[in-house]
């Protein structure tokens, strides 16, 4: 049994993908019988005394002590330096544990710097995808042991009864179609890809002017895209954050994420866990996950992403194969199980 301590700035019931990632991180490593401690910024972490301890220096501070209470054998750092900043402090009056750290968006903190020393004290530094790892090893002048950690979703089955309850709640009965997106509305370039889905469902409903788009998510930025889809009345739906996306997706015919900028996105594999036909921007992590076999990429043009949709409601069989390929391709390579080996050689575990 392995002593492990997960360092991160937000957990649930924090929305977003960090905290998605934490959380299914923390219950595959308690179920293969580690010992875990999840040390979270804000949210609930793993007992009363490691959840909600701050930000910034508070949290290195409060970090720090409860490393010295757990002494935990691998410390796995999330996105925020201030989570690597408790883990180097820790290591340098006990050399011998290991620390690991996962970039989960391509953000850098303005004092790139120190960032960059902190990160030099690291064993292993993963990224979600390889389009990641090129980007930020570049920006960031990276050596060392760094390893692709791509994102992993639970196959769950949807709770059938409050689908039903959450699309009536919305007015989706009997709707067709229904898009969706599924983030944050907090990053600029994100919020910048979500109003061109938005320019492109205008092209939609000319072909289908009962067309519906749900917006699942929240944020500060959250103005712009209602004032992007003002002129589309009731048929775009910005519904704030779902405790549970795949309840708002169980009525979904066509799920997608278009962006401007993405490490790999959770919602994404959510939505193809569940079988549905997804269209992907061509940036980031995406099209390592979604090829011509399992979904489709589209560029940032409103008008072609619009064209794409159209093509893709009018071809039902279509639609259905690309769903059971997507939802193959998750079910192979992106669940949490899938991830246990790879998570054991980062931590040193392996063999």
């Amino acid at each position: 049994m392995t002593r492990i301590a997960l360092l991160a700035p937000y957990a649930p019931p924090v929305p977003g993908g960090i905290s998605t990632f934490v959380s299914g991180l923390y219950q595959v490593l308690g179920q293969r019988g580690h010992e875990v401690f999840l040390l979270a910024g804000e949210g609930d972490g793993d007992t009363r005394e490691h959840s909600n301890i701050g930000i910034r220096r508070a949290y290195t501070l409060r970090a720090l002590r409860a490393l010295k209470e757990i002494r935990p054998n691998v410390i796995h750092c999330h996105s925020h330096w201030y989570c690597l900043a408790a883990a180097v402090k820790y290591v340098q009056k006990n050399p011998g544990v290991r620390v690991v750290f996962s970039f989960h968006t391509t953000s850098i903190p303005i004092l790139r710097s120190r960032f960059v020393r902190l990160l030099n004290k690291a064993h292993v530094i993963t990224f979600v995808s390889s389009a990641q790892l090129s980007e930020l090893r570049f920006a960031l002048r990276l050596g060392g042991d760094l390893r692709i950690l791509r994102p992993a979703t639970r196959i769950i089955p949807v709770d059938s009864a409050k689908a039903a309850r959450w699309a009536s709640q919305h007015g989706l009965d009997g709707a067709f179609p229904v898009l969706a997106f599924v983030g944050p509305l907090e990053y600029p370039h994100k919020v910048r890809g979500v109003i061109d889905l938005v320019a492109a469902f205008h092209v939609v409903r000319e072909v289908y002017p009962e067309a519906r788009l749900l917006i699942v998510g929240d944020g500060s930025l959250r103005p712009r895209v209602e004032e992007a889809a003002a002129s589309l009345g009731g048929s775009v739906t910005v519904t704030g954050f779902v405790t549970d996306p795949r309840i708002a997706l169980a009525q979904v015919h066509l799920y997608c994420h278009v962006s401007r900028q993405e490490g790999l996105p959770t919602a994404l594999l959510e939505a193809m866990s569940l079988g549905l036909c997804v269209v992907g921007s061509r940036v980031g992590g995406i099209p390592e996950v979604l090829d011509s076999s399992n979904g489709v990429l589209v560029g940032p043009e409103p008008e072609l992403i619009g064209r794409t949709i159209c093509d893709l409601l009018k071809d039902s069989s279509l639609r259905r194969k690309f769903g059971a390929a997507a939802q193959g391709t998750v079910e192979r390579s992106y669940t949490w199980d899938a991830r246990v080996p790879q998570i054991s050689a980062i931590y040193g575990l392996a063999g």
